[in-house]
């Protein structure tokens, strides 16, 4: 989109960033909430503390930086962690506030794609070195990070300017055996005929399918499954189901039953169905909220509320007034003599 905007002579930061908000801060709000309510009846004040700071931090979409310095992803602990999953979503929202600053920047210069692919390179080097010397921090932060996402802006040029692909060609390039030049003709924004950095072939068939379904209807990529209406529908619910699924399984561990996990899993699809018709579609389309001030100023309401709410959280020490006085005193006395230790047991109990 940022490229197709910047060829048209019509990029707006403004418009691209509340694009984004539009696709990604709706149905998150209902997840935070119930994650919130889930850790209020759930989670003891030890647990409850470290969410409220994890819940503050992703309101502003930093909490990535904060499991950072607080979790082990695969970690027993993390499994209580019911935010952990979005450390990605963070990362994926600082990349869309440094990157089309950064295109911007490189559709200057005389070889933006280039330049591009060197930014991939350099992010893939920290990457590995990270990797090597500190793997959380590899695993977490948006510049070891931004390599894959750096991939996904290279195939871009693949999807921008697909018309001006030769059909004859397109096989090898899906197949990734060469690397195909983008010829934008008369466009003066992006100068034609700028080779795109060479990419694994996965990739390259992923940047090509959707081009090639639409331009071929009737080659084995459709007939091998990928426009099956289910599949189709799945992958328009696949964001919601991000997002619920993690909070509703940590809740379903808590609980003895078996099938706790299957009924958290179905009820998280539910949930994703529910939020892509409700919500995800109806905004992003504007069919509610058409104002982009009154959408702007209702997400901004409602993630510094959530925000607060976590901060609240973090500075009472876990809320240790949801539970009676008994429990209260039989929980002090437990931190006093195991330190550290913090029984998963709700504050009903």
């Amino acid at each position: 989109m940022v490229l197709r905007d910047l060829a048209a002579g019509k990029f707006s930061l403004r418009e691209f960033w509340t694009r984004r908000a539009r696709r990604i801060i709706p149905p998150l709000i209902p997840v935070l909430l119930v994650s919130l309510a889930i850790g209020w009846v759930l989670l003891m004040p030890r647990e409850f503390l470290k969410f409220g700071t994890s819940l503050a931090s992703q309101a502003i979409f930093g909490s990535n930086f904060h499991f950072l310095h607080n979790s082990g992803y695969f970690a027993a602990p993390a499994q209580t962690k019911l935010l952990l999953h979005t450390w990605s979503l963070s990362v994926e929202e600082q990349f869309y506030v440094v990157y089309p600053l950064v295109l911007l920047a490189l559709m200057r210069l005389h070889r933006p794609i280039w330049l591009l692919g060197l930014l991939l390179l350099v992010s893939l080097g920290v990457s590995i070195q990270l990797s090597l010397s500190n793997p959380a921090a590899a695993f977490y932060l948006p510049h070891s990070r931004a390599w894959e996402l750096l991939l996904g802006a290279a195939i871009a040029f693949y999807v921008a300017y697909e018309h001006h692909w030769h059909p004859p060609a397109l096989a090898a390039r899906t197949a990734g055996f060469r690397r195909p030049h983008l010829h934008v003709g008369r466009n003066d924004v992006v100068r034609p005929q700028y080779p795109l950095p060479r990419c694994s072939r996965p990739a390259a068939l992923s940047g090509c399918c959707r081009f090639h379904l639409r331009q071929y209807p009737h080659t084995y990529l459709r007939r091998a499954g990928l426009s099956i209406r289910p599949v189709v529908y799945l992958g328009l619910a696949s964001y919601a189901l991000y997002l619920w699924h993690w909070p509703l399984l940590v809740y379903a561990r808590a609980t003895p039953s078996g099938l706790a996990v299957w009924v958290a899993a179905l009820t998280a699809f539910l949930l994703s169905v529910l939020s892509f018709h409700l919500l995800e579609d109806p905004i992003r389309k504007r069919r509610m909220f058409a104002s982009n001030r009154t959408m702007i100023q209702l997400a901004l309401a409602s993630m510094i509320g959530i925000a607060v709410a976590g901060k609240a959280i973090a500075i009472d020490k876990g809320m240790l007034a949801r539970f009676s006085p008994k429990a209260v005193a039989l929980y002090t006395e437990s931190q006093r003599k195991y330190p550290g230790c913090s029984p998963h047991v709700s504050p009903k109990q």
